[in-house]
């Protein structure tokens, strides 16, 4: 019966393992991005699919990636999350400047907390990771494209704030080997 009573703590306390999640769009059909998928609500802006045939800016993992023709399009995460990175690729209609990537992240709070410009994407057809080094929770990217048209994004890398469970592990697990010590005595 204590054992059980261990158990059933235990149990409880111990959430799922924390680790990054791969938006990679591969499973979705041709169209616009649902608003939710991938733990993420894309309603914010206009996201299309983009099949690497013909390969105007290929994916990096196959065969899909997304744009937008918004200016600044954004995401939302559905719960804090670190953002990691994503991959980028692109050009620009002029081969006298770059297309680069403005990346703004955004806390719950909706205060900037994060700016960074990705590296050239010229030349097109080879994918750049933009990782981000920002460690804090942030809930909303923005980007903004020097050519807005111009470019599509795949993987979009992030880990999720551990939930509920995985907190109560940390504020349990003191108790829970205080249990074991107290079953161990009797």
């Amino acid at each position: 019966m204590r054992w059980g009573l261990l158990a059933l703590l235990v149990s409880l306390t111990v959430g799922q393992a924390i680790g990054s999640t791969v938006v990679n769009f591969d499973d979705l059909p041709y169209g616009s991005v649902p608003a939710s998928y991938g733990g993420i609500d894309w309603s914010a802006s206009t996201w299309w699919m983009e099949y690497d045939s013909p390969p105007y800016f290929p994916a990096h993992s196959q065969p899909y990636s997304v744009f937008s023709h918004d200016s600044s399009p954004t995401w939302v995460f559905e719960t804090p999350s670190r953002f990691e990175g994503v991959w980028f690729n692109g050009n620009n209609d002029s081969e006298t400047s770059d297309q680069t990537i403005n990346v703004k992240l955004f806390d719950t709070d909706d205060n900037l907390v994060w700016e960074a410009t990705t590296p050239s994407l010229n030349p097109p057809g080879l994918p750049v990771w933009f990782g981000c080094d920002y460690t804090g929770w942030v809930e909303r990217v923005t980007l903004t494209p020097v050519y807005f048209n111009r470019w599509t994004m795949d993987d979009v890398t992030y880990t999720a704030a551990p939930g509920l469970p995985a907190v109560s592990l940390v504020v349990f697990a003191p108790l829970a080997g205080a249990i074991v010590r107290r079953l161990r005595k009797s």
